[in-house]
């Protein structure tokens, strides 16, 4: 496939960004502003889980344009991952 075409097909896809935070106050901004310049077309996605400080208000001031808050406390080991440790 010639350049040109690949990067036509690629332009035609949308891009979302999905970040998960808790207690992610320090640098959520900065993860969203980052993604926001590298990616600016496209979406980004933010999910707060029941963060109990100001992750939320740092990552809409930076830029992020959907907030999806988790009202419930939820931690759960990957299927993949052993029990034993790191």
């Amino acid at each position: 496939m010639p350049s040109e075409a690949r990067e036509s097909k690629i332009a035609s896809k949308r891009i979302a960004i999905l970040i998960p935070c808790h207690k992610e106050e320090l640098t959520a901004a900065e993860v969203v502003r980052g993604f926001r310049a590298e990616l600016p077309e496209a979406r980004v996605l933010v999910f707060d889980n029941n963060s109990t400080d100001r992750t939320v208000e740092r990552a809409l001031q930076a830029g992020a344009p959907f907030f999806l808050p988790e009202t419930r406390q939820r931690f759960r080991r990957p299927d993949n991952v052993s029990s034993g440790g790191c």
